[in-house]
């Protein structure tokens, strides 16, 4: 029984040292360099989520627009040929860019 007992407490001390130390960790980050954990987290799990592109850009320029675009230019200034190229760039799933390029 002294020996259950004496292991009950050998492993409250060890969660409360624990708990210490992550609570002392957690205020030492905060105040020294203004993140605050929790918050990180949850940002963290808000980037693993997958984009809805048609949501997020519902007008978004698609091919047929250029084709359009290309036959405006060209009927508003003589002499000018113009072909318009759309560049995809997809660094990351998070971070869409679409390029216009005007090659003359």
């Amino acid at each position: 029984m002294k020996a259950i007992k004496n292991l009950i407490i050998t492993l409250v001390v060890i969660v409360a040292i624990l708990g210490v130390v992550i609570i002392g960790g957690y205020v030492y980050v905060r105040t020294t360099y203004g993140i605050d954990l929790f918050r990180t987290a949850g940002q963290l799990k808000t980037l693993t989520k997958d984009v809805d592109e048609s949501a997020l850009c519902p007008n978004a320029y698609g091919e047929q627009d250029f084709v359009e675009m290309k036959s405006a230019v060209n009927d508003k200034i003589d002499g000018l040929n113009t072909s318009f190229r759309l560049s995809h760039s997809n660094k990351s799933k998070h971070n869409t860019c679409y390029y216009i390029w005007v090659i003359k």
